[in-house]
């Protein structure tokens, strides 16, 4: 398939989105870089500070990728892309010995701006992956449902007293399940609308009260902050961007400081870090692999997890990190509106008007006919027709028709 079998619409259409990604390739790596370096500056803040960070750069990149979207639309491409395809539709059948070096020059930009409107393959590229990660977003979604309702059972009494006192200690007031499953090997949340705790059966049999209570506490911790939508959310955000490595880092630099706040409100609820860095390291051997729309007690890795908690690093004063925040939010606005602004598409309609001309003059200079505003010529200049390329092949022909171009015009 050409390009011209796609048509004007669909290839403006496609063309946005190409153009879009390409810019975006640029625009994601220079936000990216400007997160990384303030999640340098905040080593030492709390979890939940460098994850609103990581969260702002990540929502900054999906604005600049839509913003970009929209500028590409309103930038004029739709008539430079209709008037090319026009323009290689009818030149490719006009004979270049016909024309002077300067006007074969002029033709030959056609097939250079063709090329260039090879972005609706990309952006056709993009929204096929796109689609198939979207899909696979639902597919999460039922197979979270599926882990929840499939070989589940009450998880005993002393798992759901525990459940229950953890609960209100961390401030949850809608009741929260705690159920076993004969289907998951490691503690995890399935839900995010009415979430349930899910304990392996065999977890249940063998830690102590303390390890018990310390792997429930992780997991209502996530409840507590709501981290089921926030998943859905990056899982969107995920299927929107997902060519760019900057979005990567800072997907995993969520899921890191995610795991941790949940680390320190488990040990805040606890009391001893001791207690819950074993009842990490008994669940350290039943990794099998989790949904990823469900969140375990296993989802960052175990030693780094461990040592933090054993070995805290220096705090970062409360005001440092404030002033950092605030720096940072400024910085990713003034980058966002800086590489939105600086990304123009191409005057596509360009080498269309200058090959069009060649054959205006050409029209002039042999009286051929015209059709004015019509839909593949914008300004309503020209519009060659195929029985008038058939005239420059043999322009000494005389031939009725309507008014001739330069005649009452």
């Amino acid at each position: 398939m050409n390009l011209p079998a796609l048509g004007p619409t669909t290839t403006f259409l496609f063309a946005v989105l190409g153009w879009t990604v390409v810019h975006f390739l640029w625009q994601g790596a220079a936000l990216g870089l400007a997160t990384e370096a303030a999640l340098a500056a905040l080593r030492g803040a709390v979890p939940r500070t460098r994850e609103r960070v990581a969260w702002m750069g990540l929502a900054a990149m999906a604005l600049v990728f839509a913003a970009t979207g929209v500028r590409m639309a309103a930038s004029g491409i739709q008539g430079g892309i209709a008037m090319t395809l026009e323009a290689e539709r009818v030149l490719r059948n006009v004979p270049l010995d016909l024309l002077t070096a300067g006007e074969r020059a002029a033709v030959r930009g056609i097939p250079a701006a063709t090329a260039s409107i090879g972005a609706p393959w990309i952006g056709a590229s993009w929204l096929a992956l796109a689609l198939v990660l979207t899909s696979g977003l639902a597919f999460g979604w039922w197979q979270t449902r599926q882990l929840r309702s499939r070989s589940t059972r009450s998880a005993g009494a002393l798992a759901e007293s525990l459940g229950h006192q953890l609960a209100r200690g961390l401030g949850i007031r809608h009741p929260v399940r705690i159920l076993a499953s004969d289907a998951l090997g490691v503690p995890a949340v399935a839900g995010w609308l009415a979430p349930a705790v899910l304990l392996p059966a065999k977890v249940i049999a063998e830690l102590p009260p303390d390890s018990l209570a310390a792997v429930i506490a992780h997991e209502l911790a996530h409840v507590r902050r709501g981290d089921g939508l926030r998943r859905v959310a990056q899982r969107a955000l995920r299927a929107l961007l997902f060519f760019h490595p900057s979005a990567h880092r800072l997907m995993a630099a969520i899921d890191r400081e995610r795991e941790r706040a949940c680390d320190d409100l488990a040990v805040a609820i606890c009391g001893s870090p001791v207690t819950y860095a074993r009842a990490l390291a008994r669940i350290e051997r039943l990794r099998p692999r989790v949904p990823e729309m469900a969140m375990a007690a296993d989802g960052a890795p175990l030693l780094a997890r461990v040592r933090r908690l054993l070995e805290p690093e220096p705090a970062l004063p409360d005001r440092r990190a404030r002033r950092t925040v605030i720096a940072a939010t400024a910085m990713s606005l003034g980058i966002a509106v800086l590489v939105v602004g600086v990304a123009p598409a191409g005057d596509l309609a360009r080498p269309a008007r200058a090959a069009i001309a060649v054959l205006r003059a050409r029209h002039v200079q042999h009286e051929w006919l015209y059709e004015p505003g019509t839909a593949g010529d914008p300004d309503g200049r020209l519009r060659l027709k195929f029985r008038d390329v058939e005239r420059i092949r043999t322009p000494h022909v005389p031939r009725a028709g309507p008014a001739r171009f330069g005649a009452g015009h």
